[in-house]
């Protein structure tokens, strides 16, 4: 019980701070950006074959898969609250904004194709797995997007999801 429950303090902890001192966070995201986002791609090097290890069922060290795990949900967190902070504030607000206008259509649509692509299965290397996993997310977003961006306003549209 006592792990299980510590388990979740560094990222409550993180969400907190991150939460009750917004201009700070600012401040540090933009000096620190390329440091953060670079440990957040090392931090998912290190957690990334240890999931896929404990999925598999393989034995492992319980310090280091919680460590990695730690490093990889803060780092993950810091640099997608950055990009958010950096996308809210840039140019291209306008394509996240259009995402928003079809995010039903694509949170309908992208379990199917994501269960299609997952009968392809994945590779058994863990180099090759985020590239894979990468590849899936990417489409599993994109094509639904598109296919809303297609039909929007059109019968099968308003047929399929009610816009």
């Amino acid at each position: 019980m006592g792990s299980s429950v510590l388990w979740y303090v560094l990222p409550l902890v993180l969400g907190l701070a991150l939460g009750s001192e917004p201009t700070r966070f600012e401040a540090f995201w933009r000096r620190s950006r390329f440091a953060v986002g670079g440990l957040a791609l090392l931090a998912t090097a290190w957690y990334l074959p240890l999931g896929i290890a404990e999925v598999r069922g393989t034995p492992l060290i319980a310090r280091n898969y919680t460590l990695g795990n730690w490093l990889f949900t803060a780092l993950a967190a810091l640099t997608i609250a950055g990009i958010s902070l950096d996308l809210a504030r840039g140019r291209n607000w306008s394509r996240l904004q259009r995402l928003g206008q079809t995010s039903l259509q694509v949170y309908l649509v992208h379990p199917a194709l994501l269960w299609a692509l997952e009968q392809g299965g994945f590779p058994g290397s863990t180099l090759l797995f985020p590239l894979v996993m990468a590849l899936y997310t990417g489409l599993g977003v994109c094509v639904p997007w598109g296919l809303a961006t297609v039909i929007q306003g059109r019968r099968p549209s308003i047929w399929l999801f009610g816009r």
